[in-house]
């Protein structure tokens, strides 16, 4: 009985061990999920502000090219909606360029904004 008492404590000790590990695995991968958010909101709001100051109507950069909160030149937008697989956002709508932006910061494109520091 007391060799089966043992063996129970080794069992049961194993697998708290493995929550432990598991606990420890979700708690990492939780948290470079969050800096990874963080990071890309940083990003974000940083090539927003030098944009467009926040600010969305009536925004025209690029010599009349570039528009609104994000910038975004009309062919590049289509480009990269295609990309994203996001046909139904608008050029011209603020949260759909917002929603672009983050994809784009996200997959890498960063560097097509001339005020990115990605």
């Amino acid at each position: 009985m007391k060799r089966l008492f043992i063996i129970l404590l080794i069992i049961l000790g194993c697998q708290q061990q493995e929550k432990v590990s598991v606990d420890v695995f979700l708690l990492q991968t939780d948290l470079k999920l969050a800096v990874k958010n963080l990071e890309v909101e940083r990003e974000k709001m940083q090539i927003l502000c030098c944009e467009s100051k926040f600010s969305h109507d009536g925004i025209w950069g690029d010599n009349g090219k570039a528009y609104g909160i994000a910038q975004f030149h009309e062919r590049t937008f289509i480009e990269l909606q295609k990309r994203a697989r996001l046909p139904f956002i608008s050029w011209t709508n603020q949260e759909d360029q917002i929603k672009l932006l983050d994809w784009a910061i996200r997959n890498g494109y960063t560097k097509l904004w001339s005020c990115s520091k990605g």
